[in-house]
């Protein structure tokens, strides 16, 4: 928890790639990637990686596709009235905030919650995981393949963020392709689900618990999830 004992109220939006570009080093900034052998020996492995990976975690093929960034935005406030107040927000305007946002732009997937600590995976780099990620084989230390150590430099890609869902919240939207991968009939029975400009948010319903909406939503996790099964 933060030194002053408070928890913070985010959003977090991971949306529409930034074709040929890449963030650089410097924070708020973007810079044209140099189109060199090395590069491209790199994408090559990347993109032949996360095809083998979503293949042997889904349980079917998945062909190499181009490893496309994406565009991540987020949004903490601490979790006190004089910080509402201070910023002219709330908790009930952040989420009206994301909502209205998924509304008008290209979100692959979006997320509203409460957290003790600024998750580290909002700063967006790669290597930064989610908590899901974290505690599936995808962790810096183990993978899915035998030929590598882990899947820790193409998290932010298209399509990694189409085909695992890389977190859940009571409150959160998901793309099409997601959601297209898991049975509709069982997520709407633990949360409401309602299509905007192509997207979908879920809201969790009253009386269910977050584990439920996570075994809705478990086709899509970042785990092994063909080797799982639900009773």
């Amino acid at each position: 928890m933060c030194p002053c004992g408070r928890r913070h109220t985010r959003t977090s939006i991971t949306i529409c790639p930034v074709y040929g570009l890449r963030p650089s080093n410097k924070r708020g900034s973007l810079s044209f990637l140099a189109s060199i052998p090395r590069e491209e020996q790199w994408r090559e492995h990347y993109e032949q990686q996360l095809a083998e990976t979503l293949s042997r975690m889904r349980g079917r093929p998945f062909e190499k596709a181009p490893i496309v960034k994406t565009v991540h935005v987020f949004n903490w406030v601490l979790n006190h009235a004089d910080c509402y107040r201070y910023l002219g927000t709330s908790i009930g305007d952040m989420k009206d905030r994301i909502d209205d946002f998924a509304a008008h732009h290209p979100v692959l997937q979006a997320w509203h919650s409460q957290c003790t600590w600024p998750p580290m995976f909002d700063h967006a780099y790669d290597y930064h995981r989610t908590v899901y990620e974290e505690h599936s084989v995808l962790n810096w230390f183990r993978g899915i393949l035998q030929t590598d150590g882990g899947l820790d430099s193409s998290k932010m890609s298209v399509q990694w963020c189409r085909n695992a869902l890389r977190m859940v919240t009571p409150h959160m939207w998901i793309c099409r392709a997601l959601l297209q991968q898991v049975d509709r009939t069982a997520l709407e029975a633990v949360a409401q689900v309602t299509e905007t400009n192509d997207a979908f948010k879920i809201v969790l319903r009253q009386g269910q618990g977050l584990d439920d909406l996570e075994l809705a939503l478990l086709p899509v996790l970042p785990v092994e999830s063909v080797r799982v099964h639900t009773r």
